[in-house]
């Protein structure tokens, strides 16, 4: 599955995948918002993994749905 299929899938159900920045570890978070409902992955990443680690988690929860 490409990336655009998935975020599609994602979006029609409501779930919003995005990073967010720690300055004090320099780190980047991905948080997942299912209609609303935040939980942040504690695996930390740095910036170079970012795109990678969105993508990822797109496909895998549109699989998921």
């Amino acid at each position: 599955m490409n990336i655009n299929k998935a975020m599609g899938i994602c979006f029609k159900n409501k779930v919003k995948i995005y990073p967010t920045y720690n300055k004090t570890l320099r780190t980047w978070n991905i948080v997942l918002d299912i209609d609303g409902n935040q939980k942040k992955i504690p695996k930390q990443i740095q910036q170079k993994e970012v795109n990678d680690a969105i993508t990822k988690s797109y496909i895998y929860y549109a699989n998921k749905l």
